[in-house]
């Protein structure tokens, strides 16, 4: 056997192994009893079959991609809260084909909204967007929202102890929440990858299958706008 580095002088010694601690039966009993009430309720939902592949997916640690982010998307806008509520969709997930919004079993896309900016005005705002852990907020320095992008809350008083602030109607004041921790990047916002993202993007929308679905809804449906306008143009347009 190899011989042990000889201490240094002065270093410290390194802190003591804790041994591990085996847990008594009754904390056996109820971390099963606990798993199984839980796996009891997830299976008394009324959810499509996707949707326990994907929720196993996340607790063993994995990501819900490729065909199983497609069958989870395309349960979701066939089930009949979409079907007779509507919905809107945020961009295409990736690796989902623009061609699955027009199959017989999907309600089909009413409007397009395309918001229209440069790479250089997406990566400004990309650099500005910033994360809180504790929230899981995310925060933007520039607002491109006509007011407040964060919710409201009741004002602290003045004076720890006293009365809190109130407004002209008599009722608590309420202002914009403000991180109360620094915030931090996003990893999908970290080197490169804004970029790809937006390469990704630009092939989605100029592909073939993305162009089909534009021509099969009802002409004026399809709404360009311009990122660069004021808040209140861009929604007023």
């Amino acid at each position: 056997p190899e011989e042990a580095a000889p201490a240094q002088e002065g270093a410290e010694p390194p802190p003591p192994v804790e041994p591990l601690v085996k847990p008594s039966q009754e904390e056996v009993d109820a971390l099963e009893a606990a798993a199984a009430a839980a796996e009891a309720v997830l299976a008394s939902l009324d959810a499509p079959e996707p949707y326990f592949r994907a929720a196993a997916t996340l607790f063993q640690g994995g990501a819900v991609a490729g065909l199983l982010l497609r069958e989870v998307l395309l349960a979701a806008l066939s089930s009949p809260s979409v079907r007779f509520r509507g919905y809107v969709l945020d961009g295409l997930p990736e690796g989902v084909e623009p061609e699955l919004l027009l199959g017989g079993d999907v309600p089909h896309l009413k409007y397009v909204i395309e918001v229209v900016a440069s790479d250089k005005e997406c990566l400004a705002n990309i650099k500005s967007f910033g994360l809180s852990l504790t929230t899981s907020e995310l925060w933007s320095k520039v607002d491109l929202t006509p007011g407040p992008h964060v919710p409201l809350v009741e004002a602290l008083p003045a004076v720890p102890g006293e009365a809190a602030p109130l407004d002209e109607d008599g009722n608590v004041l309420l202002v914009p929440s403000t991180p109360g921790e620094p915030l931090v990047k996003r990893a999908c916002d970290l080197g490169d990858k804004p970029t790809a993202r937006l390469s990704q993007y630009s092939t989605a929308v100029a592909a073939p299958g993305f162009q089909s679905m534009l021509e099969a809804l009802v002409p004026g449906s399809h709404i360009r706008l311009s990122a660069s306008q004021p808040p209140l143009a861009l929604l007023s347009a």
